[in-house]
C-alpha cells in the first residue's frame, strides 16, 4: 500500500524555514524517495540541492519558486539601498 501524502500549500512550504530535507521536498515534487537520491546524485534534481556531509539539504526558495510564488516585497524599502550603519 502506498503511504499517504499530504498536499503541500505555498503557506505550509515557507513553514519549513529556509531550508528542507531531500525527502520532504521529494513529496512535495511527488518524487519517490529513490528517484529523488538518483536526481540529486545527478545534479538533476527540480531544484537546487545542497550536500552537507552525507545529507542533502534544499532551500525552500526554488521550491516556493517552482510553484510559481513570488515573495511579498516590502514597499517600503523594495529597490531601495538599506540605511548606512552608525
Amino acid at each position: 500500500m502506498r503511504p499517504v501524502t499530504r498536499t503541500w500549500t505555498i503557506e505550509a512550504i515557507e513553514a519549513l524555514g529556509a531550508f528542507t530535507s531531500l525527502l520532504i521536498a521529494a513529496e512535495i515534487f511527488a518524487l519517490s524517495e529513490n528517484h529523488a537520491y538518483e536526481l540529486a546524485n545527478s545534479g538533476n534534481f527540480p531544484v537546487p540541492v545542497i550536500r552537507v556531509g552525507r545529507q542533502w539539504r534544499v532551500p525552500t526558495a526554488p521550491i516556493l519558486a517552482a510553484a510559481g510564488h513570488q515573495p511579498c516585497r516590502d514597499p517600503h524599502t523594495d529597490g531601495q539601498e538599506p540605511p548606512p550603519a552608525t
